[in-house]
């Protein structure tokens, strides 16, 4: 069996912010787009995954601007009727899944996608990696959320993928979304 090793750090935070983060919005440049074309959080959160270096989005139902697709994070603002999340990244190609000892297993289910496992990884707490085996695997449309991804192993009909959250502390002001005024906050001067 092919086995890659990865240099991977496991920090975790106090509350994550990944996949869902309801009430807040990514600061907007001239970089990123924005898309009226979808109807819904889901489909938002598809068109970053369909565009090239989309990393994350924000999806408000109440502006003309109803889904934001943002090229680099940063910061955040608050607002009352959005949500947004960060896009996981796909730790190797498909056909690759961790190696991890039982200790870093959280919990294990069967999902339909791999989007359905990453969500669940998201409300799990200590979860940063998931493993999906699509319905031709060995484990079909099953689940594993892990703590941690050390090393891989080649397997058929599998992803595995790492949550990308926000940092502590980002920047979060309460500000017009539309359009951004708002400066991302570099903390105290660094000597």
């Amino acid at each position: 069996a092919l086995v890659l090793s990865l240099a991977q750090v496991f920090t975790p935070t106090a509350a994550k912010e990944c996949l869902n983060i309801p009430n807040k919005a990514f600061l907007f440049d001239d970089e990123d787009i924005f898309t009226n074309s979808v109807s819904s959080l889901d489909e938002c959160r598809d068109a970053c995954i369909d565009e090239r270096n989309c990393q994350a989005f924000t999806w408000d139902e109440s502006s003309p601007l109803r889904c934001l697709l943002f090229m680099q994070i940063r910061g955040t603002l608050s607002c009352e009727s959005c949500s947004s999340g960060i896009i996981p990244s796909q730790i190797m190609p498909d056909g690759s899944g961790c190696v991890t000892s039982l200790d870093d297993v959280l919990d294990e289910t069967e999902t339909d996608s791999a989007i359905e496992c990453l969500e669940q990884c998201d409300e799990l707490e200590g979860c940063q990696y998931v493993t999906w085996y699509n319905s031709t695997s060995q484990f079909p449309n099953f689940c594993f959320k892990l703590e941690a991804c050390n090393e891989m192993i080649a397997c058929t009909g599998c992803s595995s993928w790492q949550l990308n959250c926000l940092p502590s502390p980002l920047s979060t002001t309460t500000t017009t979304l539309y359009p951004p005024t708002t400066s991302v906050d570099a903390g105290p001067p660094q000597c």
